[in-house]
C-alpha cells in the first residue's frame, strides 16, 4: 500500500513521505474498532496544476478493509466528496477530470448486520 506513492508522480523528482508513518506524506491512516477487531482506512490525494491554461486535477483513493456492501460504499463517498472533495480548489484551477474512489477490501464477514454498526464506526472515526 505505501509504495502508491511513487505511481502518482507527475514532474515530482522525489518521493514525499511522512517519517512518523513512513508512507506518503498526502496519506492519511485511521482505525476503528468493531466487533473486537480493528479495521483501517487509508486516503491517499494527489493534486496538479497547471500554470497554462489554468486547470488542475485532483485525485484521491480511499480503502478500507471493513467490509461494506457496494450500495452503502457508494452512499458513504458521495456524502462525503459533496461536503469535502467537491469543494476543494488547487489554485483556483478548473478541473474536469477530479476523481475520488473508495474500495472495501474486507478479509472476514460480521456477525451484525451492517446498518447497526455505520454509526458507532463514524463515532470513533471523528
Amino acid at each position: 500500500m505505501w509504495k502508491f506513492n511513487g505511481t502518482t508522480f507527475t514532474d515530482d523528482e522525489i518521493n514525499k513521505y511522512s517519517k512518523e508513518m513512513n508512507m506518503s506524506a498526502s496519506a492519511y491512516v485511521s482505525k476503528f474498532n468493531v466487533e473486537e477487531k480493528i479495521f483501517n482506512v487509508v486516503g491517499i490525494a494527489k493534486g496538479s496544476g497547471m500554470i497554462f491554461p489554468n486547470m488542475g486535477t485532483m485525485l484521491g483513493f480511499v480503502f478500507t478493509d471493513f467490509p461494506l456492501p457496494l450500495k452503502i460504499l457508494n452512499l458513504l463517498l458521495k456524502e462525503a466528496v459533496d461536503k469535502s472533495f467537491n469543494s476543494i480548489t488547487v489554485d483556483g484551477d478548473t478541473s474536469t477530470s477530479d476523481t475520488c474512489l473508495l474500495f472495501s477490501t474486507p478479509s472476514i464477514t460480521l456477525k451484525e448486520n451492517i446498518k447497526d454498526i455505520i454509526p458507532t464506526i463514524i463515532l470513533q472515526l471523528k
